[in-house]
């Protein structure tokens, strides 16, 4: 617990830090605006609000990587539990079994020769030839 505690302060400390960071250099272009006017150099300007926007890039990327992070531990965590109900479960085959199945289907061993069925053999009738006259 202290662990988390000490890695959550060192991440509001940075957060803070970086909070501080924006605030003065968005002060800072507040008073070159002021001071130049339209004689201001627009570049660097745009140059202030690109650290704006990298940092607000980042803040979604980290929130879409956590987010996959939480789907990916989540199904882990369920794979886990499964896979551990699953060896739980009594063995529902036998390997002497199977392997006999085997041999049988592959070579014939083991398989049993039926007698036909009593009463007439199936045979294949043939129509009586017709007279052509």
């Amino acid at each position: 617990m202290q662990r988390e505690e000490r890695v959550m302060d060192a991440s509001l400390d940075a957060v803070l830090q970086r909070v501080v960071d924006i605030k003065g250099s968005l002060q800072e272009l507040l008073v070159k605006i002021e001071r130049e006017g339209e004689q201001g150099d627009w570049p660097s300007y745009l140059n202030s609000f690109s650290v704006i926007s990298a940092q607000k890039q980042i803040n979604i990327h980290n929130r879409v990587v956590k987010h996959v992070m939480d789907l990916v531990n989540t199904a882990r965590e369920e794979w886990e539990t499964e896979t551990a109900a699953r060896t739980s479960q009594p063995q529902t085959c036998s390997l002497n079994e199977t392997q006999a199945l085997v041999a049988a289907l592959g070579t014939g061993k083991g398989f049993k020769i039926r007698a036909p069925p009593p009463g007439p053999s199936p045979t294949i009738q043939q129509p009586p030839p017709q007279n052509q006259a």
